[in-house]
């Protein structure tokens, strides 16, 4: 590639040229001493000797010397004899030091220096032993299961990494290639070549880069931003815990565009491995929305969603072996313990129908650990001839592990009786939610939800799988309380309940003959934040099908 007819090398030549020459640097494993590379910079009496050719980019060739002083190997890339020597592309490479020391992370690559001399201008950096994250995951394809852990680590320390870049720059380039494995150690990444994406104010951002497989959507328009690079970590997520599965597809294209983007919808990860839990399947998916204002908004967040993943499956690795086993008919259910539970709220909350607070006695209980879904009903459906719900083949709200939904509050009923349980009152439904504790916004606690803790406030703008969420499960191991639909309770629905209520009432449940209106609980995917409180009470006609209402069972005798 020449340079324009002005005689400067652009900015968009120079990184595509540049990039070749990081990762020839990042390639070079002890490489043995031979004949003389002709091609290498005399020694002249400088500090770095020994020159030997270890990778020729575009723009730059990459040599590994001796260090006479500190006496180590390093690698310098330096700036070839056929490009121009001008202070533009001399300034790219200091640039790629400045970045390098502003950014320090231990899965940084560091640029430590500038070198100017006889042999030409370029960066000092350290000469690497290992392989690229593309090379590991074509030794290593045969073996997901093996380093499924591993894999998802390394998903972590990228998005730290990236959580810190951010802070000054935009990769742009995120793919496996451009991740270096120290010592071809997986929990030992390197992100490299992230010298010329800086995002300086005075001259905006840089030129769009990147590769097409793992380019997002408004990149390939020509406007990328941090969000841009958590697509592409989206994609490399995708194909790392799939085994290779490109999002758009096993039979995706080489260089896929814009559309292919906006008329594909990615299959959940678990598709392909179902090992994925569906926690992880969301954030994926997520990762990888077309409008990147559906994306999370920092590396941060993903990374501290990707700890909470971590610790969910190290729980329930844990648990396996102690958790309260599943009931004949399959619904996982844990237990409430008899005794005084609070219901209602303080008099500073905001709703009048949910004051004042009560201590009431309950005796022990089991509650389904999530909304009944889609295949559990379906059971019940093939079992007794009933009704099947009428979304059962909906591309999202059909999906056998989303909340079950469409069925009034009879139909409801008529499964949980059929399992041998009930709906739950709505004191039994509190009482869990709280567990154990009298004061408590949320399910998980006072902290004000976020994209980790439920499907709320159109988030998705449909249901979500159940267990996605796993920082919103409270601390008793249930999920999906707050948000994704609204679960039947067995009450009539009271305008003010609680009043008519005294401390010490045992089994409170509301019965209004000829009320047609029930009692709903925890909001839904439509829901404002303040209606997926705990405390907060809803209302729905007994005889309405909503895509927003679902329901989980009670047992009782335990």
């Amino acid at each position: 590639m020449m340079p324009d007819s002005g005689g400067v090398l652009t900015e968009t030549r120079f990184e595509t040229r540049h990039a070749a020459a990081d990762k020839a640097v990042a390639s070079a494993r002890s490489v043995p001493a031979g004949q003389p590379d002709r091609t290498a910079p005399t020694e002249g009496g400088q500090r770095y000797t020994d020159w030997q050719r270890i990778g020729r980019g575009g723009s730059a060739n990459v040599f590994r010397v001796w260090d006479t002083q500190l006496r180590i190997h390093l690698a310098i890339k330096v700036l070839r004899r056929d490009v121009p020597q001008t202070e533009r592309n001399r300034e790219l490479m200091r640039r790629e030091v400045l970045v390098s020391r502003a950014i320090r992370h231990q899965a940084i690559c560091p640029v430590h220096d500038v070198h100017d001399g006889p042999e030409g201008f370029g960066v000092i950096m350290d000469l690497l032993q290992g392989i690229d994250l593309s090379t590991w995951l074509k030794q290593n394809a045969d073996s997901l299961q093996e380093t499924f852990n591993q894999r998802l680590g390394l998903v972590e320390k990228l998005a730290d990494a990236l959580a810190v870049a951010h802070t000054r720059i935009v990769h742009r380039d995120m793919k496996p290639s451009n991740i270096f494995l120290t010592d071809g150690d997986i929990e030992r990444p390197l992100i490299l070549d992230f010298g010329l994406s800086l995002l300086d104010a005075d001259r905006g951002q840089t030129t769009q880069g990147g590769t097409p497989r793992y380019m997002a959507p408004e990149q390939i328009e020509g406007r990328p931003d941090v969000r841009s690079d958590l697509f592409a970590l989206g994609v490399m997520a995708y194909e790392m815990l799939t085994g290779g599965v490109h999002p758009l597809g096993p039979q995706a294209p080489r260089r896929p565009d814009l559309s292919d983007w906006q008329e594909t919808s990615p299959q959940p990860p678990s598709t392909h491995y179902p090992a994925i839990p569906t926690a992880l399947d969301r954030l994926i998916l997520q990762l990888l929305r077309v409008n990147p204002d559906h994306r999370p908004a920092t590396a941060k967040q993903v990374a501290d969603s990707l700890r909470t993943i971590a610790r969910a499956r190290a729980d329930a690795g844990a648990s396996s072996g102690s958790a309260d086993a599943p009931q004949d008919d399959g619904l996982r259910a844990v237990t409430v313990a008899a005794g005084k539970h609070i219901v209602g709220s303080p008099p500073s909350a905001p709703f009048r129908t949910e004051k004042p607070m009560r201590r009431i006695s309950l005796g022990a209980f089991r509650i389904t650990e999530t909304p009944v879904t889609n295949a559990e009903y379906l059971t019940y459906v093939r079992a007794t001839g009933a009704r099947p719900q009428p979304l059962l083949d909906h591309p999202v709200f059909g999906r056998p592990d989303h909340p079950v939904v469409m069925l009034d509050w009879a139909e409801a009923r008529a499964f949980a009786q059929w399992v041998s349980g009930d709906l739950p009152t709505e004191a039994q439904w509190e009482a869990a939610a709280r567990a154990g504790r009298q004061v408590c916004e949320y399910p998980w606690g006072d902290e004000r939800p976020t994209t980790d803790h439920a499907n709320l406030d159109m988030m998705t703008g449909a249901t979500s799988a159940v267990r996605a969420f796993p920082a919103g499960r409270n601390p008793l191991g249930l999920w999906d309380l707050s948000g994704n639909v609204w679960e039947w309770c067995r009450d009539s629905f009271s305008e003010q309940p609680y009043r008519q209520l005294r401390d010490g009432a045992v089994e409170p449940v509301t019965v209004i003959d000829g009320c047609p209106m029930r009692v709903v609980r925890g909001g839904s995917y439509e829901s404002v934040i303040s209606a997926c409180r705990i405390a907060f009470r809803h209302q729905a006609e007994q005889t309405q099908a909503r895509a927003d209402i679902g329901f989980r069972v009670v047992f009782h005798g335990v």
